[in-house]
């Protein structure tokens, strides 16, 4: 059987199919299924333990994203049946899949919509477990990194056995893993260097152009103690007990933001406080039960539960400048108040990193429950039948504490003496019943607990999601050929799924600094039948093996948008028995999911880079769903070749090359911030509604809705070889097999068209982790040589990331028609490559026909490749943030 067809004939899908093995998996010493297809070239990176520190949902989840069209296009299977997602938007969470039980892995990098249904554009992960498991396996893992952070722990366990007389079979695992973070960005040398963007308000003046990335860059609007930032007093900053001050020494290219050197080494507010890696707990159990009730009916019930806790810093609550300070404040120092009225000034600018008031804390809980029922059995011969109810139940938590309320804050900062003589907050004067207790903004340690408590507040996010599928399949063969049966598979699916949630009433008004959960209330219900047939045409003739051809079509009928109809052509032509033609043309949907649909305003905050005044401002951000969207449509088409010759020194070498070409229409998305303000500033007037400016033009926020982008379009090349050498063939004395693989995926777009422009982020490696826009390298390598000699074996892994743009809508010195009086223009408009080399060692301890027992050590990340030269902590989508790690473990088989 393949994924990407329904078929059970065991013919050569013409789908291209990659089979990662368990063997794989334990070779790299993966400690779950993420990591595992982390390194698989033609997934994107996407949410991670090392891409969530900016985040506050999902926390520590990882999600598969196939080509960079989005994690929401990849359909994740287990055993062929779908996976309940979990999140509202329609993301399975890897971590709950049990690893020890994985035998392979099978992913269909095209599109598969005919045959599995919505969802599987770009294409389908299916995980095949070992549910005929006998006997016992368990294994135990640690790890660190050779800074003393990030370590982790592994424990899993996995048995089966037969009962009532070999009818019967039932097979349990349990898993658990406890994963330790890395702070802030000071915590690695690389990131100390506090590489940041610092803009230019005066492009080409000086040769400079208008943003420049480099290191050593400083927040000049802001101090952990306080800083004026504009009237007479400008450049003063304020000590510890906020009653002495200091001059201020600004930097080059002071802007609202940042500026390089000045003061501030070590205390930038922007990469400070927020994890590079996340801690993550995480446990799953599974279980399996089969039963033959006669020859031509089987059973089975399967459960399985999953626990996954994601916690991170946030960093703390910035000011740049952004507040506005009466100098008749009462906690201002006597001689700054004299100085002011000296000079006539009634209020002035401030500034101020609140790193005494601590981190914004994120604590995010998924547990997932699921309960699959099926029958199966066989007819006429060779049809088969099969049906299966599941129910899945999501319970998601997200608990954001010592979050800023943001008006309780400039209330409280807004303080004067009341007529008692008291300090105050202004408001009370006239609104005493206001709670408002006054906070002091000057110097570090200096803010009451009551103005804390009534700044600071904890924001709540309950969301509970509940997904019903029930199907049926009958395939079998319809007639005979003379190149074979013709095989025919048809099926009915309805599913239905629903999902509220609950949110604390402060988060309901966007009150809070970070996170801002919603009320949530919405359901889809899908009802589908499909057919599916592989028709063999010639077979056995001079330069003809076999010739087949494969169509599958299915209508889905959408509770919110109706009927849609997808299908699939192929064909698969075997020259002879080591050359095989493939190819794929496919119509794929996918149905907007629930939170495109009904999620609920959430606000949160962002740097902008605003072109069109050459600055940098701290801006609002408010996502939501959509209740207009419509489906997306997406129309695939893959070609390749499988080579496999079987003489000589050949014998056990498999090369595979498939050309991939996907167009996705009405494509949903919500992009971030800075891909709609540079969209817009480049001229695209489709974003420029979403742009929020004040009177001064300055942007104050900006809406990232779902949104129907007029196309998506993605091509390029997937590359796979395989070889197997015994080293005897190479001199009769020599022992062991040397294993080669390489894995390698060339992008060569993945484009944003809309009607006014296109934007093509291929061989764009310096994207953030919480961009919406996701790019991707041109070229991306894994490769891997193993030695196997009797108990021992030695895996060397390697992976490399090709170099590119930092921005592919920046211009810089590299790229044609450069100057640095451009509005776009960059000091350097690359990033670096990256090859991170791993290598892995096992020996098995004990080996019998009964019992196995195997130590294993590795260390990944072998020469220590920091990230390049990129933003802060930005990079960690594609490069390695953690550093030389270890890990020793011991696997067991009875």
């Amino acid at each position: 059987m393949v994924t990407g067809s329904r078929l059970a004939t065991g013919f050569t899908s013409p789908t291209p199919v990659s089979t990662l093995t368990a063997q794989r998996a334990e070779q790299l010493q993966v400690t779950n299924a993420g990591d595992l297809l982390a390194e698989v070239p033609a997934f994107r990176a996407s949410a991670s333990p090392t891409t969530t520190g900016l985040g506050t949902s999902s926390i520590g989840s990882r999600f598969a994203d196939l080509r960079g069209l989005g994690a929401s296009h990849t359909l994740v299977l287990v055993d062929g049946e779908r996976f309940i997602p979990s999140t509202t938007g329609g993301t399975v969470d890897l971590n709950n899949i049990p690893t020890l039980l994985i035998q392979r892995t099978e992913v269909v990098t095209g599109g598969a919509s005919a045959a599995y249904g919505s969802g599987a554009v770009a294409g389908v992960i299916n995980f095949i477990l070992d549910t005929k498991l006998d006997g016992l396996k368990a294994m135990a893992q640690y790890g660190q990194s050779e800074y003393g952070d990030a370590d982790d722990l592994l424990a899993s366990i996995a048995g089966g056995t037969g009962f009532a007389q070999g009818r019967g079979h039932i097979v349990g695992a349990f898993e658990i893993e406890d994963s330790g973070g890395v702070g802030d960005c000071y915590n690695r040398p690389w990131c100390a260097k506090e590489n940041q963007v610092v803009t230019n308000s005066t492009p080409g003046v000086n040769g400079l152009p208008a943003q420049i990335l480099t290191n050593n860059i400083h927040t000049s609007t802001q101090t952990p103690g306080g800083l004026i930032t504009s009237g007479p007093l400008k450049g003063t900053t304020f000590g510890a007990n906020g009653n002495t001050s200091t001059p201020f020494t600004f930097g080059q290219l002071p802007s609202s933001l940042y500026m390089i050197g000045g003061t501030g080494a070590g205390q930038n507010a922007y990469l400070t406080g927020v994890d590079i890696k996340t801690p993550v707990t995480r446990y799953t159990g599974f279980t399996h039960a089969s039963y033959d009730f006669n020859d031509s009916i089987q059973g089975f019930l399967e459960g399985s539960y999953g626990y996954v806790n994601g916690r991170n810093t946030g960093g703390y609550y910035r000011s740049p400048g952004n507040l506005t300070i009466n100098a008749s404040n009462p906690y201002l120092p006597a001689t700054v108040r004299q100085q002011l009225a000296a000079a006539g000034a009634t209020s002035f600018g401030y500034g101020r990193e609140w790193t005494d008031l601590g981190l914004v804390t994120g604590d995010d809980t998924t547990k997932t429950y699921r309960v699959v029922a099926g029958l199966s059995g066989n007819f006429f011969g060779n049809w088969k039948w099969d049906g299966y109810y599941q129910y899945g139940h999501v319970d998601y938590s997200q608990i954001i504490g010592n979050d800023p309320i943001v008006n309780n804050f400039k209330n409280a900062v807004n303080s004067t003496v009341g007529p008692n003589g008291q300090i105050e907050c202004a408001i009370n004067v006239t609104n005493p019943n206001s709670g408002c207790s006054p906070l002091n903004p000057f110097g570090q340690g200096t803010v009451s607990a009551a103005a804390k408590a009534y700044a600071y507040g904890t924001s709540i996010q309950n969301i509970s999601q509940d997904q019903h599928v029930i199907a049926a399949n009958v395939h079998g063969d319809l007639f005979q050929l003379p190149a074979g049966p013709v095989s025919v598979a048809m099926g009915l699916e309805h599913r239905e799924e629903f999902a509220s949630g609950s949110a604390d009433a402060l988060s309901q008004q966007t009150a809070f600094y970070a996170g801002n959960g919603g009320n949530f209330n919405g359901s889809i219900k899908v009802t589908e039948g499909y057919f599916e047939t592989e028709i063999p045409v010639l077979k056995n003739l001079p330069l003809v093996k076999s010739l087949s051809i494969n169509g599958a079509v299915r209508e889905s009928d959408y509770s919110l948008s109706g009927l849609i109809t997808s299908w699939k052509a192929g064909l698969v032509y075997e020259v002879n028995d080591w050359v095989m033609l493939r190819a794929t043309r496919s119509r794929d949907i996918r149905a907007p999911n629930l939170n495109e649909l009904y999620g609920p305003a959430s606000l949160s905050t962002t740097t902008i880079n605003d072109t069109v005044h050459h600055s940098q401002v701290v801006a609002n951000i408010i996502t939501s769903g959509n209740a207009n969207l419509t489906p997306e449509l997406g129309d695939t088409f893959t070609a390749g070749f499988v080579f496999t010759p079987r003489w000589g020194w050949l014998r056990g070498f498999k090369l595979s090359a498939d050309y991939f070409d996907i167009t996705l229409n009405n494509a949903i998305s919500s992009l971030t911030a800075q891909n709609i303000v540079s969209e817009c500033n480049l001229g695209n007037q489709t974003y420029c509604p979403f742009v929020i400016r004040n009177t001064a033009g300055t942007i104050t926020q900006v809406n990232t809705p779902s949104l129907n982008l007029a196309q998506l379009k993605t091509n390029g090349v997937d590359i796979e070889a395989q070889y197997a050498l015994p080293l005897e063939r190479v001199y009769s004395a020599l022992p062991g097999v040397m294993s080669f693989g390489v894995l390698a995926t060339y992008v060569a777009h993945l484009k944003t068209i809309t009607a006014t422009g296109s934007l093509d982020i291929a061989d764009e490696t310096g994207c953030s982790p919480t961009s919406a826009l996701l790019c991707v390298p041109d070229w991306t390598l894994d490769q891997t040589i193993n030695y196997t000699v009797n108990r021992l074996s030695i895996t060397a892994h390697g992976h490399y990331i090709d170099g590119g743009y930092y921005d592919t809508t920046l211009v810089g010195p590299q790229d044609p028609g450069y100057s640095p009086f451009l509005s776009n223009s960059i000091n350097t408009n690359r990033i670096g490559s990256a090859f991170y080399l791993d290598l892995l060692t096992s020996y098995d301890l004990i080996r019998t026909d009964s019992t196995d027992m195997q130590f294993y050590a590795g260390v990944t990340n072998l020469t220590d490749k920091n990230p390049p030269l990129s933003p802060g902590r930005s990079n960690n989508v594609f490069f390695d943030p953690v550093g030389r790690s270890y890990k020793f473990g011991i696997r067991v088989k009875l």
